[in-house]
């Protein structure tokens, strides 16, 4: 695949990924919004909307925590970092992915499969939904294994194109 191939994939997975976190927030929102409407107004909260609101919100945590990583919107403490030679920032750049995708890989995704398995298999149910608890806890892994694609994708990128992915006014700003 192509470099130009393999950017334009990237794009399309974090459109989709954007789009994904954005139903979630309109529905999250629009839950919120009944459960308050129903417990003033109608007088009796409906007993669903506080139990998909949580699902919902982590949801949208982790995946909105994978979207930030894929735009390099992270929190990053890099004013040592910008002022190292172009040689030392690739290497620990590089380096940094490999421990995002260590961590990623072995709690988030490695862990949190193992934990859906679990409440999947002990039957464990969300009472007002009346689904499984694995759905809940779906979003770890899931937001893992974008994660660790993003993190995978920004080494090749690094090898590929030969310069850091800090951006020159970034440099610039700092001196």
């Amino acid at each position: 695949m192509s470099e130009q191939n393999e950017t334009k994939s990237k794009s399309i997975f974090t459109i989709a990924l954007e789009w994904v976190v954005i139903v979630i927030m309109f529905t999250l929102t629009i839950d919120v919004i009944w459960g308050v409407f129903s417990r003033y107004v109608i007088g009796r909260q409906s007993q669903w909307t506080d139990e998909l609101a949580t699902t919902l919100l982590i949801w949208v945590a982790m995946l909105g925590a994978a979207l930030a990583y894929a735009e390099h919107k992270h929190l990053g403490i890099d004013y040592l970092v910008l002022k190292c030679s172009s040689a030392v920032r690739s290497f620990l750049e590089i380096f940094t992915h490999i421990l995002v995708i260590a961590f990623a890989g072995t709690v988030m995704i490695y862990g949190g499969f193992n934990l859906c398995f679990a409440r999947y298999d002990s039957g464990q149910m969300m009472a007002a939904l009346g689904v499984s608890k694995a759905y809940f806890y779906l979003a770890v892994p899931i937001a893992g294994l974008f994660i660790v694609g993003y993190a995978a994708h920004n080494i090749y990128t690094i090898f590929t194109q030969h310069s850091p992915s800090i951006s020159e006014h970034q440099i610039e700003d700092v001196d």
